[in-house]
């Protein structure tokens, strides 16, 4: 095991057992190790191997810390659950982190179109995870998928254009 599998998996357990301030503080360093450059694949892996076993209690915030990173393997997971959910939890924090995934930008073409194939038999089901679906899927499908953070900058004029 690396030290980047077992950092990811100690704290996953650690985010998993806390409550609260410890929690918040926990989530926020999964989503920072989620996107780090080497620690991000094998941390999308502890998540998302955890939240597959089947005789685990997975916790939503297990896979929804996946909405925090763009790679490709953390969107297929997220989108994986919400085709085959190991359990609600699991699909509800797979709709948390699609949702999160969407609202910043995060999904490349054929991720949006799998995101959408994924999240169309959840609309028009008339519970709570039918108006969460719904609001994604509508999003993605306006053309309005594009970051909903502020825009950065305009760069510094260059002298030498005048």
């Amino acid at each position: 095991m690396t030290m980047w599998e077992a950092t990811a998996q100690r704290l996953l357990l650690e985010l998993l057992a806390a409550d609260g301030i410890a929690w918040a503080q926990r989530y926020e360093a999964f989503a920072r190790l989620v996107n780090h450059p080497a620690g991000g694949a094998p941390t999308i892996d502890a998540c998302a191997s955890a939240a597959a076993l089947r005789h685990h209690q997975a916790m939503a915030s297990t896979v929804a810390a996946l909405g925090s990173s763009d790679h490709h393997d953390s969107i297929r997971a997220m989108v994986g659950q919400v085709h085959n959910p190991t359990n609600d939890r699991a699909l509800d924090g797979a709709i948390t982190g699609l949702a999160e995934a969407v609202w910043r930008g995060r999904l490349q073409a054929a991720q949006r179109v799998r995101a959408m194939d994924a999240l169309r038999p959840l609309s028009g089901s008339g519970d709570e995870l039918d108006s969460r679906s719904t609001r994604i899927l509508r999003r993605l499908s306006d053309g309005t998928h594009k970051p909903l953070l502020p825009d950065p900058l305009p760069p510094p004029e260059d002298p030498q254009r005048k």
